[in-house]
């Protein structure tokens, strides 16, 4: 018949970076959606959800903690991949205020890509860092550590193509991450999870939780996303510029 499967047909090979990424398909679906960390989910559990047998789990990742730590740094990594995917594609300009505008505008888009992180990832890297010491240093020094170093790495490639006084990429770095990041959780507790507008903003006052005085959380500015992107951009690249905002 059409379209009937052959039960003696070879299957498809999957590639090992195929199942990889599958495992943590489902290691992240599964993990999140639970939202009980690291303990609140089985290997066994992870492979049932995705039909994989669990050795092969264990074969790619060697540990629960080590599964887990890759889940949370994906979207981390994803951010870094994006900026340097981006610094390699923005041409360097002749004049030194096209230079300048490119410099802003990668930082920008940077701080644009972590805002978008979802809050759930953020409160497992915080259960990592912040629960047994032994993951979080695993974790710190296997996965985010170098994640910073690649930042580092792409500022400090960029330094001779603006104007600017001495500062210390490492701190600038830190400064960027932690306050965006920070401001994920910011919003998704203010907001108690409300999905954010169109634009990246907080929901109005219409739609947002209030604060204990009635007012909504978004009254003061400080949850327009799309407002804070650009003022810290602002903020972090002409606080290291010679020149200044234009």
């Amino acid at each position: 018949m059409v379209g009937r499967k052959d039960p003696d047909a070879p299957r498809k090979r999957v590639s090992a970076p195929e199942r990889r990424a599958r495992i943590l398909e489902v290691a992240r679906s599964t993990f999140l959606e639970r939202g009980e960390g690291i303990n609140g989910v089985s290997m066994r559990l992870i492979a049932e959800r995705g039909g994989i047998d669990e050795a092969l789990i264990y074969r790619h990742f060697g540990s629960k903690e080590n599964l887990y730590s890759e889940v949370v740094i994906a979207e981390v990594k994803a951010a870094v991949e994006r900026l340097l995917e981006r610094t390699r594609a923005l041409a360097v300009g002749e004049l030194s205020e096209e230079r300048e505008r490119r410099e802003w505008q990668l930082t920008h888009e940077f701080v644009l890509t972590l805002l978008n992180m979802p809050p759930e990832v953020l409160r497992a890297m915080g259960s990592l860092l912040c629960g047994e010491r032994s993951h979080g240093v695993a974790f710190y020094r296997g996965a985010l550590a170098p994640a910073l170093r690649s930042v580092e790495q792409v500022v400090e490639d960029e330094l001779r193509n603006w104007a600017h006084p001495p500062f210390s990429p490492p701190l600038a770095v830190r400064v960027t991450v932690a306050t965006c990041l920070w401001h994920v959780l910011e919003c998704d507790l203010a907001t108690d999870g409300a999905a954010p507008d169109s634009d990246g903003a907080a929901p109005d006052s219409d739609g947002a939780a209030p604060d204990s005085d009635g007012a909504a959380p978004d009254s003061d500015g400080v949850h327009d996303s799309a407002g804070f992107a650009r003022e810290l951009t602002d903020l972090v690249f002409y606080g290291i510029t010679a020149t200044g905002p234009r």
